[in-house]
């Protein structure tokens, strides 16, 4: 009897472990932006938002982040007229998003 109360210990241990790495993938695979611009001008600021906390970057000098890089939603301001990419990581899924930055005086 101790020996079937091992074995379902381990079973129970495996699919536990088995289940909590299906879940951290499927959290993964469904990160999506929610509200993000296409279009900004020079100087504005918009609130892009994600349905999970992610790591915020962008690659270019077009766009800052002005909130916590880690967060579910952040503050971004157009500074050069240009396009800017946005990028939200969680694990190894990425989304970017190019945002146009066009002169408020055109």
């Amino acid at each position: 009897m101790c020996i079937l109360s091992k074995k379902s210990i381990r079973c129970m241990m495996i699919l536990l472990g088995v289940v909590f790495i299906l879940a951290n993938r499927a959290e993964a695979k469904q990160l999506k932006l929610e509200s993000f611009p296409k279009k900004m001008e020079v100087g504005q600021k918009k609130t892009v938002k994600a349905n999970q906390v992610v790591k915020w970057s962008s690659f270019n000098k077009n766009i800052t982040i002005e909130t916590k890089k880690k967060a579910k939603k952040v503050t971004i301001c157009a500074k050069k007229k240009g396009i800017g990419t946005l990028v939200a990581q969680k694990g190894k899924k990425i989304v970017k998003v190019k945002i146009k930055i066009v002169n408020p005086f055109i």
